[in-house]
C-alpha cells in the first residue's frame, strides 16, 4: 500500500506441517479461472493456512514491537466499537492479512457483533480469495455481507483495472457504507506513499467526516506474520506466492508492497481510499 515491504510470509521456523509453495508454481484452486463469489461458494479451507498454535517462545525478536502495537490496535478498536456498535460499524474486507489479523483481535475483544463485515465482490475474484473467505466465516462465525461490483449483466466478465477498479468499487462501498457511523480499513503506512501519513483515526472527508479507523497504520509486513505465527491466524494462500497484495485475478501479480497491483499501469489505488 512508504518503505519498501517484502510480500511474502517470513521463514516460519519451528513450524513442520506445511510445505511452503514454491514461487513459480501455478496458483492453488481446481478451476484456475475466477468464479463469481455470489454463486461458487467453496465448501472446504483446505487451501487456507491455520498454522497451530505454538508456545512463546522468549526472547524471540520482534515480540516486543508487536505487544506495543497490539495495545493501540486494541485501544482502536474498542473505541470503534463502545461508540459505533448496532451495525453501524463497518469493517471492509478482501481477506488478506491485514484483515486476518484485525478481525482476529475483535474476536479477542468479544466484539464480532458488534461489526458489520463487507466484500466488494467484482465477480473476478481468485479462487484462493473465495476459499479463504469460506475460512474467515468458519473460524470466527461471521457473515461477510456482499456488494456487488461486477460487470452489469450481459457484458463480459472485467478484464483490467479501467472496469473494476473505478466508480463500480467506489459505488459499491456508497452502498456497504449506507446508514454506517464508522468504518474500519486495514490500511499501513508502509503500504504504499499514497498512504504513508495514514492516522490510527482519520475522518472521511469524501463521506460526511465520518470516523475511518485505520488500527494497523504503524504495523509492517513483519509485525503481521509475526502475529499471524504466533496465533495460528488463517490467511490469504496467495501471500505465500509472492503477492504481497491482492486484489482482483486480471490485474494482480506477484510483487512487494501494491507493485503487484495494476502492474504495467500507473494506477496506485482503486478509488476507496484515495
Amino acid at each position: 500500500m512508504g518503505a519498501h515491504v517484502r510480500g511474502r510470509a517470513p521463514r516460519r521456523r519451528g513450524v513442520q506441517r506445511l510445505r511452503r509453495p514454491r514461487r513459480h508454481e501455478a496458483l492453488r484452486g481446481r478451476d484456475p479461472r475466477p468464479r463469481d463469489a455470489r454463486r461458487v461458494r467453496p465448501r472446504h479451507h483446505e487451501h487456507v493456512h491455520g498454522l497451530d498454535q505454538e508456545r512463546a517462545v522468549p526472547g524471540r525478536p520482534g515480540r516486543g514491537r508487536v505487544r506495543g502495537l497490539t495495545q493501540d490496535t486494541t485501544r482502536v478498536l474498542q473505541e470503534a466499537v463502545e461508540r459505533h456498535a448496532d451495525g453501524r460499524l463497518v469493517l471492509l474486507t478482501s481477506f488478506q492479512k491485514e484483515e486476518s489479523v484485525i478481525v482476529d483481535e475483535l474476536a479477542r475483544l468479544d466484539a464480532l457483533d458488534a461489526v458489520r463485515f463487507v466484500t466488494i465482490d467484482t465477480g473476478v475474484l481468485f479462487p484462493e480469495t473465495l476459499t479463504t473467505w469460506k475460512a474467515f466465516e468458519d473460524r470466527w462465525g461471521i457473515t461477510v455481507h456482499v456488494e456487488d461490483a461486477s460487470a452489469p449483466e450481459g457484458t463480459p466478465a472485467w478484464t483490467g483495472p479501467e472496469h473494476c477498479c473505478g466508480a463500480q468499487k467506489v459505488a459499491a462501498l456508497e452502498r456497504a457504507l449506507a446508514g454506517a457511523d464508522a468504518w474500519i480499513t486495514g490500511i499501513r503506512r508502509e503500504q504504499a506513499p499514497t498512504r504513508a501519513d495514514a492516522e490510527l483515526v482519520e475522518a472521511d472527508e469524501k463521506r460526511g467526516g465520518i470516523p475511518k479507523y485505520n488500527p494497523l497504520a504503524h504495523w509492517t509486513d513483519k509485525d503481521l506474520w509475526t502475529r499471524i505465527m504466533d496465533r495460528g491466524i488463517p490467511y490469504h494462500p496467495l501471500h505465500d506466492q509472492d503477492y504481497a497484495s491482492i486484489g482482483c485475478a486480471p490485474c494482480t501479480k506477484p510483487g512487494s508492497g501494491r507493485e503487484g497491483r495494476w502492474a504495467g499501469t500507473d494506477k496506485t489505488e482503486c478509488g476507496l481510499h484515495v
